[in-house]
């Protein structure tokens, strides 16, 4: 887990160097992303997924 201030920030760069390689958002398989939303067990932080080809 990562803490930064601004998730929609972090998002957004980690989505533009996707679509600038694959042409869109990948949402399922490998790489994937999944949007920011908001965390029920972790004091309500928003938060997003990153899978890169490593499965890291």
């Amino acid at each position: 887990m990562v803490l930064v201030p601004d998730t929609q920030q972090l998002f957004e760069a980690f989505a533009a160097g996707m679509r600038a390689v694959h042409g869109k958002l990948l949402v399922s398989g490998i790489p994937r992303m999944t949007r920011p939303r908001k965390r029920k067990n972790a004091d309500n932080y928003s938060g997003f997924t990153v899978i890169d080809p490593g499965w890291n």
